[in-house]
């Protein structure tokens, strides 16, 4: 653009000049402005010739370039793609088989409901209902932790548990069991609460209820999954620091316990939360190396592969 007005002005210029040039300008002069002319002319063309070639090479290195990034990425993110696939592959299974328990379990709450209604037959079949009932809610509970309890949507999913339904781990009141100290609800009666409280999300009044439990009636089976909720509700609160030391309790107090493994899974995944990535894999590969066919460890390997 430049050099096409650069020549226009030379030849407007050129022109004035022939205009006012004598009549009697020889030949010589006239010859020696169209030289000039034809010589701007010709650097001109060059100078268009040379930035076409460099228009055509830019735009070559541009589409080579376009081609180079997108095979980047999709180098960088195929490792990436798979492991999430083989993750929400597992997560998907794990949920239909939840499913298929809560039918279950749906299925068993009617049938106690009939059998309610029809007390003089009902009796035996109704205890091994709710024997059965329990058995499933444990079900449930241990495949939720599998899917992880930070999950937003397990609690958006599960039915709220219904009077008929038996809570997971607690048990049917037995006359062997002592009573409540003073002041205080039955063992059965305050996890149940607890648990019910969890449920309804409302985890600082959960988290007061078992450590009221797990103080009171310290010699309780059921102590130890007391103490597991307690981390639970820290670490629905984002109490990480909290939610560690609460599963610490469970690791060194009570390593036969059933909670053993999920303290050590969601002590591992607590450490990535604060960020303090070592300690983190420290615990979960720990968990891996003690108990490699567990549910646990599974989780713990997807964990560490999409956050190692």
């Amino acid at each position: 653009m430049t050099s096409s007005r650069s020549t226009g002005l030379f030849l407007v210029g050129m022109a004035i000049i022939l205009l006012l040039v004598p009549a009697c300008a020889s030949k010589q002069d006239v010859s020696s402005l169209q030289g000039q002319v034809s010589y701007h002319q010709q650097q001109q063309a060059r100078e268009n010739q040379e930035l076409k070639k460099k228009i055509v090479t830019l735009e070559s290195e541009l589409v080579k370039a376009r081609q180079d990034i997108k095979q980047e990425i999709s180098q960088s993110s195929q490792p990436v793609r798979s492991k999430q696939a083989d993750l929400w592959a597992e997560i998907e299974q794990l949920r239909v088989q939840l499913a298929t328990v809560r039918g279950e379990v749906d299925g068993l709450t009617r049938k106690m409901q009939i059998l309610a209604s029809n007390q003089d037959n009902a009796t035996s079949a109704l205890t091994h209902m709710n024997a059965t009932t329990s058995r499933m809610n444990r079900v449930v509970t241990a495949m939720a932790g599998q899917l992880g309890m930070d999950l937003a949507e397990f609690h958006q999913e599960s039915a709220q548990p219904r009077p008929s339904q038996a809570v997971q781990g607690v048990r049917p009141k037995q006359t062997s069991q002592p009573e409540a100290a003073p002041g205080y609800e039955s063992a059965q009666a305050l996890y149940k609460k607890a648990l019910n409280s969890f449920y309804a999300k409302d985890y600082a009044q959960a988290l007061s209820l078992w450590e009221e439990f797990a103080t009171t009636f310290t010699k309780d089976s059921l102590v130890p999954n007391a103490l597991f909720w307690q981390g639970e509700c820290h670490y629905q609160m984002r109490d990480y620091a909290r939610a560690i030391l609460a599963y610490q309790k469970v690791i060194e107090t009570y390593p036969k316990s059933n909670k053993y493994r999920p303290a050590l899974l969601k002590q591992g995944i607590s450490f990535f939360k604060m960020n303090k990535k070592k300690p983190g894999k420290l615990v979960l590969q720990d968990l891996i190396k003690k108990y490699p066919q567990s549910a646990e460890a599974r989780r713990a390997k997807a964990y560490l592969q999409t956050n190692g």
